[in-house]
């Protein structure tokens, strides 16, 4: 994992995304139907980049911009270009699988206190090496209330 990188999140990519088209407004949505997923993980749909472009169409030093978005949470992007329905964003989803199921970056967390454990049951984790892109949204549902449950103790 690179320095700096963190564990994925979808609100810290959005927001890369949006700063990336140097807009203050949302434009960018994640895609979550099956037969969009296969094409694409993020979207600026089409009539929103009309409103924010002349013409619709994104300038290349910008798409050459949101292709090499890096940051703190931020998925990697493996490539952007401009479909019918929008600006299409697809995520290096092996290298965001291994970064999310990873260690945390920093120092380990201090041993809990004489308190209760938690256990957090997620089916995706029984068979890590049969992954698949539906299990992301309950991988990083788990992920996110080990992360809440941690802070607070």
């Amino acid at each position: 994992m690179e320095a700096g990188e963190g564990r994925p999140e979808v609100a810290a990519t959005l927001r890369a995304l949006n700063g990336a088209l140097g807009r203050p407004a949302a434009l960018w949505v994640k895609e979550s139907g099956a037969r969009n997923l296969r094409h694409r993980d993020f979207l600026a749909p089409r009539a929103a980049l009309s409103a924010a472009f002349p013409g619709g169409q994104v300038p290349a030093d910008v798409v050459a911009g949101v292709t090499s978005l890096r940051g703190p949470g931020v998925l990697p992007v493996r490539g952007c270009g401009h479909t019918p329905a929008g600006l299409a964003v697809q995520v290096r989803r092996p290298e965001a699988f291994r970064r999310l199921l990873g260690p945390p970056p920093g120092p380990a967390p201090a041993p809990a206190a004489q308190g209760g454990v938690v256990v957090l049951h997620c089916p995706a984790l029984r068979g890590p090496a049969a992954l698949r892109l539906r299990h992301l949204r309950p991988l990083l549902l788990a992920d996110h209330l080990a992360q809440l449950l941690r802070t607070q103790g």
